[in-house]
């Protein structure tokens, strides 16, 4: 830890959001990226995660079809890379963090996916894999809000 990472949901060039890097004192501010709609994303949302070589996110709009995107970014910034569009079929206005089995990402949206009821998805580290582990209906509950949660493997001798 010698520096912080983060996001804003606006603001900056495009009023779309950053991705930026600060020093624990509050010194050495610099922004990595400035989020620009179709392109790159918008109005990321949810925390960063970190697998050790690359950060992580998901932003709740932009993309192809405005429905938000799942990215990666170089720790200095240089690299970026949007892994994937959602869209309404698949999952859309993803909320909340990514979190990791080590294999495949997992995060959720609030809309989209078969019922339009939002999603739970996972999507490997380069993009390829994507799926719903869960399409959300009236039944199992509607527009899921905030990340999901992980426990470790519980075990019994």
């Amino acid at each position: 830890g010698t520096f912080l990472y983060g996001m804003t949901e606006e603001g900056r060039a495009n009023n779309l959001g950053t991705i930026y890097t600060i020093k624990p004192d509050g010194t050495v501010y610099t922004k990595l990226l400035d989020f620009a709609g179709k392109t790159n994303g918008s109005n990321p949302n949810g925390s960063l995660f970190y697998n050790g070589v690359w950060l992580f996110g998901m932003c709740s709009k932009g993309g192809t079809s405005d429905n938000g995107v799942v990215f990666k970014i170089s720790l200095d910034g240089k690299w970026y890379y949007k892994l994937f569009d959602l869209d309404t079929a698949k999952g859309s206005n993803p909320l909340g963090s990514l979190i990791s089995d080590g294999n495949f990402l997992y995060g959720m949206t609030q809309n989209g996916g078969i019922n339009k009821h939002g999603v739970i998805f996972k999507i490997k580290f380069d993009g390829t894999g994507y799926s719903n582990v869960i399409d959300f209906t009236d039944v199992k509950g509607e527009n899921p809000a905030g990340s999901v949660f992980m426990t470790e493997p519980f075990y019994t001798e």
